[in-house]
């Protein structure tokens, strides 16, 4: 029979690529998690921006009608100048113009202010949307790449699974057992070679009795003394 190292072996490689083929998809799920997240955040804010620029054009619209009334005020003012009969009148009403000029000159300035605060919010509001469908844009693109590709990896796993279940049923149970244990524990990796009598799942030197146990290629499998990987070599031999 062969060899079950060697059998274990392969089911590691396997799983490994399994885990690659289903790592593509989650790579995928994470951008468009991280995609949509954005999205979303981008879509309050310009929310809230757009509500800022609705306040600011209210005040706007306010301050423009003080603006106009005091206008209004100011012209009847200079209408009436030319009707006054005495003095008296004549300064009442040049000194309502004055300072009805002068308050229509705050409040202009003051408008100006607004003005420029409308327009500042209002560009932020439309860099804001362009960063919305940008973000749209994104997640659209990922989802049809994750509908796309779902597919082939699911194919690709199963493929896998269908030669993983052919190989297991050379592995006795309790032996198949340890593998999982080890691979859970140790990232993915329960099987690994010896190269230069050092693991190569941990780097550490495995003690010289077990190395040379592993180039007999005895039937007794060995597990590393730092990590517990079940170790192989390369050119091991099979057994009959």
């Amino acid at each position: 029979m062969r060899y079950p190292i060697k059998i274990l072996e392969q089911v590691q490689r396997i799983d490994l690529e399994i885990g690659a083929v289903e790592g593509e998809g989650s790579v995928v799920r994470s951008a468009m998690k991280k995609a949509q997240e954005l999205l979303e955040g981008a879509k309050r804010l310009h929310e809230a921006l757009g509500a800022e620029l609705e306040a600011i054009n209210v005040q706007r619209s306010e301050i423009q009608v003080h603006l106009d009334e005091t206008n209004a005020k100011v012209k009847k003012a200079t209408d009436r100048i030319g009707e006054v009969k005495n003095d008296r009148e004549l300064k009442a009403l040049t000194r309502e113009k004055s300072q009805g000029a002068k308050t229509a000159k705050n409040i202009e300035a003051e408008l100006r202010a607004v003005q420029a605060a409308f327009d500042g919010k209002q560009s932020e509001v439309e860099v804001k949307a362009v960063e919305v469908e940008a973000g749209e844009q994104e997640l659209e693109r990922l989802s049809g790449e994750l509908t796309a590709g779902k597919e082939g990896w699911d194919k690709a796993v199963e493929e896998k699974m269908k030669l993983r279940d052919e190989l297991v049923r050379d592995i006795p149970e309790s032996l198949l057992k340890k593998y999982e244990a080890i691979k859970a524990s140790r990232g993915g990796r329960a099987v690994v070679h010896v190269k230069n009598e050092a693991c190569q799942g941990c780097f550490i030197h495995v003690p010289p009795q077990l190395y040379v146990q592993l180039m007999r290629g005895e039937d007794e499998l060995i597990s590393c003394p730092h990590c517990y990987r079940i170790l192989y070599v390369e050119d091991q031999p099979a057994t009959v």
